[in-house]
């Protein structure tokens, strides 16, 4: 699956963002994300352009790289008209993201995004990992989430801990 084009737009009332991806054999994913969730999603974007960093740039100078890259990468966006696909995958509703996890072997990368009762695994190569991030962050910064620019902090001695599958930092929260 290839990615043609990204989508994200705010739903004040909801207080989410509706994320759609359309491929190049004319399919269209719709996703629903919670504050967290864009957090965490920024999180892994940025865990992938430190691991690209660090491959190419030596490691005291990987971190300051990698921001400089996603800082040019948002100076120049270029945010075009949104066409929708004739499918829907997924159905015509958006589904909420309930966690997100980065796949890593051999340098490259795959998004795995868990919805209800499916698995949406997205291949992701540094330069959709940037738009990614820019898209987040400018949908982030309209809703005015005040979010990190990287989303959930990653350094780089974090990236000999490759993030598992659906990771996630915070611990549970149990109603009682």
């Amino acid at each position: 699956m290839s990615i043609k084009q990204l989508n994200a737009s705010y739903v004040a009332k909801e207080d989410r963002v509706v994320l759609r991806i359309t491929t190049d054999d004319d399919n269209e994913y719709r996703l629903l994300l919670t504050r967290a969730m864009v957090k965490e999603l920024l999180g892994l974007v940025r865990h992938v352009q430190l691991a690209q960093a660090v491959r190419q740039h030596p490691t005291p100078l990987a971190a300051e790289i990698a921001e400089f890259k996603q800082q040019v990468e948002l100076a120049n966006a270029r945010f075009t008209e949104f066409e929708p696909a004739s499918r829907l995958p997924l159905g015509d509703q958006p589904l909420m993201v309930r966690k997100a996890g980065i796949q890593s072997e051999a340098g490259s990368h795959v998004l795995e995004l868990n919805l209800p009762g499916k698995l949406l695994k997205l291949p992701l190569s540094d330069e959709l990992a940037a738009q990614i991030g820019v898209v987040l962050q400018t949908i982030a910064s309209h809703a005015q989430w005040d979010l990190p620019a990287g989303g959930a902090q990653t350094s780089v001695e974090d990236l000999s801990i490759s993030p598992g599958q659906f990771t996630d930092k915070a611990s549970p929260k149990l109603l009682h």
